[in-house]
């Protein structure tokens, strides 16, 4: 008979609850090499760091354009392909998680954290 301590039972409680919670999601996630795959990955358009840049929304900016500074702020270019790939993946998974549309200049959708 196996025995799986306390720890391990914690651990799939509370992985069940960032599941449940829609903090983790199952979202296809792209490789630098090999195929996609879905795994469950953190959903970090509920957390603070994501709300700054909703304050891009009183700038006139839309979802691409904050992105895309935000991705050039890291000295990032755009004209290679593997960072256009991620950015172009970043404003996918925005598109699918929050239903808003990445060229619209009025783009608040609300998401919330979880009241516990």
């Amino acid at each position: 008979m196996l025995y799986f301590g306390k720890s391990f039972f914690y651990q799939l409680i509370w992985r069940r609850t960032l599941i449940n919670n829609k903090i983790l999601l199952k979202y296809k996630v792209p490789k630098k090499t090999g195929p996609i795959e879905e795994e469950y990955v953190p959903n970090w358009t509920l957390y603070p760091t994501w709300s700054k840049y909703v304050e891009n929304e009183r700038r006139g900016l839309t979802i691409e354009e904050t992105i895309r500074r935000a991705f050039s702020s890291l000295n990032k270019n755009s004209n290679e392909w593997s960072v256009e790939s991620k950015i172009w993946n970043t404003l996918k998974f925005i598109q699918e998680i929050t239903g808003a549309d990445i060229k619209e200049k009025k783009w608040s959708y609300g998401p919330t954290m979880p009241k516990h």
